[in-house]
């Protein structure tokens, strides 16, 4: 049976494709079967990160009924596979049919990381309702945990549960809400705290997922907490 994560944010911005990518790389180096898929229909930077510029196939593709969803799917050299959302602007207006993309892709991986799109938009509503977890990544300000407080509550009102927090691009706590404090706001256990780090700019710029190149570096390991919580560990 396939898992089904919706990897959520309030505001933008805060890292939660890249979170994605990392997150399924690990669940990947654990031994799952792992599909990453970009739910962010507007803008979409999932297919970008990993140097797909210009797929040929798409899940505007799939919801268009232009293509089969397994047809979309696009391997990575790290081994990911990916269902890219389009890059073009002429194929921003594609209707999200959720229910049509879950029933079709079960069974294709063991857990499938979806990014979402940040805000509180009809697309990500239709994700979250039909997830079976959420994931969600927010940075230590104030304003990011109150838009992530946000998605929690919308999750709740859906009757998703929620498996964490990520909290992302912090700096050794300085002028910047603490883990704990993070933690209280949110009501739900940090997975990981993973700081600014610039071996993960390095990867985004080779476009690949940061295990793929240091395997042993902090922000690594930290990813990795997380695959162990997603898989039950």
């Amino acid at each position: 049976m396939t898992k089904y994560i919706a990897v959520v944010s309030g505001k933008g911005g805060v890292g939660k494709t890249t979170c994605t990518i990392n997150v399924g790389y690990a669940l990947q180096q654990r031994g799952k079967r792992v599909l990453l898929v970009d739910g962010n229909l507007e803008t979409p930077h999932l297919g970008l990160h990993l140097g797909l510029m210009q797929p040929d196939k798409t899940l505007n593709h799939f919801l268009q009924n232009k293509a089969d969803l397994r047809d979309t799917i696009h391997n990575h050299e790290s081994g990911l596979k990916i269902i890219p959302a389009s890059p073009l602007y002429s194929e921003i207006k594609t209707k999200f049919n959720v229910i049509e993309f879950f029933e079709h892709s079960e069974g294709m991986a063991d857990i499938i990381l979806i990014d979402c799109p940040a805000g509180m938009g009809k697309n990500k509503r239709q994700i979250i309702e039909h997830a079976d977890e959420v994931l969600v990544v927010v940075n230590p300000t104030l304003s990011s945990v109150m838009e992530g407080l946000k998605s929690i509550q919308l999750a709740g009102e859906l009757d998703s549960p929620v498996a964490g927090i990520i909290l992302n691009k912090t700096h050794r706590g300085w002028h910047e809400l603490k883990s704990a404090e993070v933690e209280e706001i949110l009501g739900f256990p940090l997975l990981a705290n993973i700081r600014k780090d610039r071996k993960i700019r390095k990867s985004q710029h080779q476009a690949v997922p940061l295990g793929h190149l240091y395997r042993r570096a902090n922000s690594t390991q930290r990813f990795d907490d997380i695959a162990k919580h997603l898989s039950l560990e």
